[in-house]
C-alpha cells in the first residue's frame, strides 16, 4: 500500500475503468485516459505518485459536480424527492482502484488458505491532516466496508489525525479507574501501608499509563498523565493537595514518568586509538542498556591503523551489536563519540572510507524508532567516554589482524611515521619556542648563541683556523658565547647578565622576555 504507483497498476486501473462515464469538473473521460500515449501515461503516474507520497491532491479532485435525479413516484417540488449523483474527476476515480485492488488480493490469499474475513468486523480508517476526508466505497467479499474514524490497534486507540488525544483521554480514564483500588485499601488511620500501596499502584495502575508510550508520549500528554500519577503519590502517602510532588517521590522512592521514559533510551559511547596513531588500532564500545545493564567491547582494529579507521570501525560495530539486540527494536537510541572527524565524513557523500559505517547507520536507523549521532568533547571525565577510552587501549594490545590499508589510510601511515622520524632527529625542537615573536635581527642572535655557532674568536679559530688564537683579549679564558655573557671584565653588562653562571650558550630559555634581553646586550653576534 504504501509503494508508489508502477505501471502496470495504472494500465490494469485503466482496463477496469467503466466506459461511458459522465466527466467530472476537468471535462477528462475514461475514454480519454484509456486511449492515452506512454508518454502522458507516466506524467499521470508522476502525478499519483506524488499525490500518494505527499497527501495532498489537485483542487479539481476535489470538486463534484451535482445532478439532482427524480426519484420514482416522488413530487418535484420537494427537495428530498430527488437523489443527488456527484460527478468527481475520472483520474481520481483511477487512483482510487489501487487500494480495492489491495482488498481483492487480501480476499484471494484468505480464499487460498481457507480462511474467512468477517466482513461485518473489518473497518477502513483515513489518516491525514486534512480537513475534508473523503469516504472510501471498498468492499470485501461483497460487502461495503464501514469506516472507523478510531480504530484500537492492539490497545491503542488512533485518531485520523494521529494527536492521541482520543487515546490519553482512555488511558486517563482506565488509570482513574484503577486508582479507587488505591482508595479502598488506603487510609490516614487505617488499611494498608506505604509499601503495599506502592506494589499496588506499581503493579496494577502504572503498567495502563506506560502501555504503548513510545509512540503517544509526548510532552503535553505526558503532563496529563503525571496528574493521575500525582494522585496516587497523594493516596499512598497520605499527604494533602498541597504536598509538594518532589516529597511524595522522595518518599515513595517512585520516579516521574517522563524520567522513566529516558532511561529506556540507549546510550552507546565509542572510542578508537592506536598507538601513535599509526599502529595497533583499538576500538570499543560500552553501551547503557535501558534496564540498567551494560555491555563492554573492545575490538583490534589492524597491525597497521589510524585513529580514524579506529574510530570509524568503533561506531561501525556499535551499529551491528544495536542491530542485532532485541531491546533495540523501536527504542531510542543515541551513539556518543569524540570523533568529529568520522562524523563529518559521514555527510561527505564522495567519502568511500565510511560507506560501510553509513550502510550500519541506516540500517539500525530502520531498526530504532529514532537514533541521534551525538558528539562529545573527549577527556572530560564523562563516565561513558572514559570507560570506552579504557576499553579501546585493550582492543589495542588484543591480536591484531593484517589488512591492506586503503590509499588514504596508507597516506596518513606515512606521513605519521615521518613525522614521528623528524621529531626523533630534532628532539630540541619546541613548537612554543618564543624565538618567532621576536625580530628578524634578534632571532639571528639567539640562533647563534644556542649553537654556538657565532662570529666569537673560539668558534672561528677552532673551526676555521682565523685569527691569532681562540682566546679573549681579556686574557681570562676563550672567547665564547658563555664568557662574553657572563665572565669577561671587558663587556660592561656581564654585572646584570639574567644567567647563572652554570648556563650554557644552550640552556637559552623559550620566553619571550629571556629572549628579548639576551639579544639586547649581544648584538655583536650578528656582525
Amino acid at each position: 500500500m504504501t509503494c508508489p504507483f508502477v505501471m502496470e497498476e495504472l494500465e490494469g486501473a485503466l482496463k477496469v475503468m467503466q466506459n461511458g462515464r459522465s466527466p467530472g469538473p476537468d471535462n477528462i473521460t475514461n475514454e480519454m485516459l484509456a486511449y492515452l500515449g506512454f508518454q502522458a501515461k507516466r506524467k499521470i503516474l508522476g502525478l499519483f505518485n506524488t499525490s500518494w507520497k505527499t497527501g495532498l491532491v489537485p483542487s479539481n479532485w476535489k470538486k463534484a459536480i451535482l445532478i439532482p435525479i427524480l426519484k420514482v413516484g416522488k413530487p418535484k417540488n420537494k427537495g428530498n424527492s430527488s437523489r443527488p449523483i456527484s460527478l468527481t474527476s475520472c483520474i481520481c476515480g483511477t487512483a482510487q482502484v489501487r487500494p480495492q485492488e489491495c482488498l481483492t488480493l487480501l480476499e484471494q490469499w484468505t480464499d487460498d488458505w481457507a480462511m474467512t474475513v468477517n466482513a461485518a468486523k473489518t473497518t477502513y480508517s483515513i489518516f491525514s491532516l486534512s480537513t475534508k476526508i473523503p469516504n472510501l466505497r471498498l468492499t470485501t467479499n461483497n460487502s461495503l466496508l464501514e469506516k472507523e474514524n478510531y480504530p484500537k490497534y492492539l490497545g491503542v486507540t488512533l485518531d485520523p489525525r494521529l494527536t492521541w488525544c482520543k487515546q490519553i483521554e482512555t488511558v486517563q480514564k482506565n488509570a482513574v479507574r484503577r486508582t479507587l483500588l488505591l482508595k479502598k485499601l488506603a487510609g490516614t488511620s487505617w488499611g494498608a501501608d506505604m509499601k503495599l500501596l506502592k506494589k499496588t499502584y506499581v503493579g496494577y495502575v502504572r503498567p495502563v499509563m506506560e502501555y504503548g508510550i513510545a509512540a503517544w508520549g509526548t510532552a503535553s500528554n505526558f503532563q496529563k498523565i503525571e496528574r493521575v500519577q500525582n494522585h496516587s503519590f497523594r493516596i499512598m502517602t497520605g499527604g494533602i493537595k498541597s504536598t509538594p510532588i518532589n516529597s511524595m517521590e522522595s518518599v515513595t522512592g517512585l520516579e516521574s514518568l517522563e524520567d522513566r521514559r529516558k532511561k529506556k533510551i540507549i546510550r552507546a559511547f565509542t572510542d578508537g586509538l592506536a598507538s601513535e596513531a599509526v599502529r595497533d588500532g583499538g576500538g570499543a564500545i560500552y553501551i547503557e542498556w535501558p534496564d540498567n545493564s551494560s555491555s563492554k567491547i573492545s575490538i583490534p582494529t589492524g597491525k597497521y591503523s589510524t585513529n580514524y579507521k579506529a574510530e570509524a570501525e568503533a561506531l561501525q560495530e556499535a551499529a551491528k551489536v544495536l542491530v542485532n539486540s532485541e531491546a533495540t527494536h523501536h527504542a531510542k537510541v543515541v551513539l556518543l563519540t569524540d570523533a568529529r572527524s568520522v562524523l563529518d565524513a559521514l555527510d561527505n557523500t564522495k567519502c568511500p572510507e565510511v560507506n560501510a559505517l553509513a550502510q550500519a547507520i541506516t540500517t539500525l536507523s530502520l531498526t530504532a524508532s529514532k537514533l541521534v549521532l551525538q558528539w562529545i568533547s573527549g577527556h572530560v571525565d564523562i563516565f561513558g567516554n572514559d570507560v570506552a577510552d579504557q576499553l579501546a587501549k585493550e582492543g589495542g594490545m588484543m591480536e591484531q589482524i593484517q589488512q591492506n590499508p586503503s590509499y588514504n589510510e596508507a597516506k596518513t601511515l606515512i606521513n605519521s611515521a615521518l613525522d614521528c622520524h623528524w621529531r626523533q632527529e630534532h628532539p630540541q625542537h619546541n613548537s612554543k619556542d618564543a624565538i618567532h615573536k621576536l625580530s628578524g635581527a634578534e632571532q639571528v642572535t639567539i640562533l647563534r648563541l644556542r649553537t654556538g655557532h657565532n662570529r666569537l674568536k673560539h668558534h672561528l679559530f677552532s673551526r676555521f683556523k682565523i685569527g691569532d688564537g681562540p682566546n679573549c683579549p681579556c686574557g681570562a679564558n676563550r672567547q665564547d658565547a658563555q664568557h662574553v655573557l657572563q665572565d669577561c671584565p671587558l663587556e660592561s653588562r656581564g654585572s646584570t647578565s639574567p644567567y647563572s653562571v652554570s648556563m650554557g650558550p644552550s640552556s637559552v630559555t623559550t620566553e619571550p622576555k629571556t629572549l628579548s634581553s639576551a639579544s639586547s646586550y649581544s648584538d655583536f653576534f650578528s656582525n
